[in-house]
């Protein structure tokens, strides 16, 4: 590949067939000049080829969705001496918009590196592209580009999105930084009975203090009971047909994935147990989630690259199971988005079912773009159309949830960022 250098010498030698319209001896001085640069491209380009390069790349051990990670790519170059090259690292659309490009720049044996910064869009396994480098030879006038060896089986795990959006993620950061007490309500019914003290939090209930504890260590202490604390949340995932539509540019799943695990992290951090249960037609994937442990690397682990799949789901697999696996009184929470009037009388029939020995929400996602539509001001008989199906689709929603109500099952419905908070105070009675 030749380098600009040469062109320019190529360029330089027209000229001479110009002149030799005027004098013919020009012409013949064009015709070795061009020749030499020929050869002289022809044996820097040999020289650059016959330099060995391979490369490494240094990916992080995790990395969730959403959150920025640090990539390394060290070359080993077999030359002596400086070097200069032209790194271009393509990685994954999923991973970075781009391709990652590094300008011609001298290296020195044995090697040097890169690092970029990448931000995954998309969970799951992600193979990233070979890198590709370009070395040109010793007089600057031709490039030898190859594939970087040792970079073609590299492959990316992306975790599901840890730090949420919005309300939800300001609502983890407290509660997971050990503030769990802030705005919070006493329960109609809570035991006295005590299973551990901890520090006072603004929010706590001046009835939960201990006031014997505070007087001893000089400071308020809280009474937390013990069958506040142990209770079981049983989240069921569809991963159905209807999450795996766009909203907001990332699927419906991936937003209810994050959402669900924020949860349970919340009630793991409140040393209450969960329960994730992923379904379609069949159950997915079952990941139990106990404080003694607090194995969320596992759920992360086990749920990294679960898809949503191109049929209709049956809520009734995950109420069959509910049913055999679970004891009376267990909280339950059925985890979709739903369009399809059809699916929606299966949905009935399973929380009503499920509603008769547990206590059951249906956590339900606001689809952004259908709530743009409905708020649009039409100008066009387009956007007119566009507004009154959004409008009529919100309908059946409502008409949907009065039949959950009607079978004892409450309806919380929320935007992508407000699932967790949401939830967290329906199942707090607030």
């Amino acid at each position: 590949m030749p380098d600009r250098r040469a062109l320019w010498l190529l360029g330089a030698g027209s000229l001479a067939f110009v002149g030799g319209v005027v004098e013919p001896s020009f012409t013949v001085l064009g015709v070795v000049w061009d020749v030499l640069v020929v050869v002289l491209m022809v044996w820097d380009g040999r020289r650059a080829r016959s330099v060995g390069v391979t490369g490494q790349r240094t990916l992080p051990d995790r990395v969730h969705q959403q959150d920025t990670a640090e990539l390394a790519l060290t070359l080993q170059v077999d030359h002596t001496g400086p070097l200069t090259v032209w790194v271009r690292d393509p990685l994954h659309g999923h991973v970075s918009e781009q391709p990652v490009e590094h300008n011609a720049s001298t290296v020195v044996a044995p090697g040097h590196t890169w690092t970029h910064t990448v931000q995954p869009t998309r969970r799951g396994v992600v193979q990233l592209g070979a890198a590709v480098v370009r070395v040109r030879g010793p007089l600057g006038l031709a490039w030898h580009q190859s594939t970087v060896r040792g970079t073609e089986a590299d492959t990316l795990h992306v975790l599901p999105q840890r730090h949420l959006d919005g309300e939800d993620g300001r609502y983890l950061h407290r509660h997971l930084a050990g503030r769990p007490g802030t705005h919070a309500r006493r329960r109609t019914g809570t035991a006295s009975e005590v299973a551990h003290l901890r520090e006072y939090h603004p929010g706590d209930s001046r009835r939960a203090i201990h006031w014997r504890a505070s007087a001893r260590r000089h400071r308020p202490i809280t009474r937390v009971s013990r069958e506040a604390h142990q209770r079981h949340v049983v989240l069921l995932l569809d991963a159905g047909r209807t999450m795996a539509a766009a909203t907001d540019h990332r699927s419906r799943f991936d937003r209810m994935l994050a959402a669900v695990l924020g949860f349970a992290r919340v009630v793991v951090h409140r040393r209450d147990r969960a329960t994730v249960v992923v379904y379609d037609t069949v159950l997915r994937h079952v990941v139990h989630l106990d404080p003694r442990d607090r194995a969320f690397r596992i759920a992360y682990d086990t749920l990294c690259d679960v898809e949503p799949t191109h049929g209709d789901s049956d809520p009734g697999v995950a109420a069959a199971w509910v049913r055999a696996n679970t004891r009376r009184g267990m909280r339950v929470v059925f985890c979709t988005a739903l369009t399809d009037p059809t699916n929606t009388e299966r949905l009935v029939a399973a929380a009503g079912t499920t509603a008769r020995r547990h206590p059951t929400v249906l956590l339900q996602l606001v689809d952004a773009e259908l709530e743009r539509a409905a708020r649009l001001h039409p100008d066009t008989v387009h956007e007119a159309y566009v507004k009154a199906s959004a409008m009529a689709r919100r309908g059946r929603l409502v008409d949907f949830a009065r039949s959950l109500e009607a079978v004892r099952v409450p309806v919380v419905r929320a935007p992508a960022d407000r699932l967790v908070v949401s939830l967290a105070a329906r199942m707090d009675g607030r």
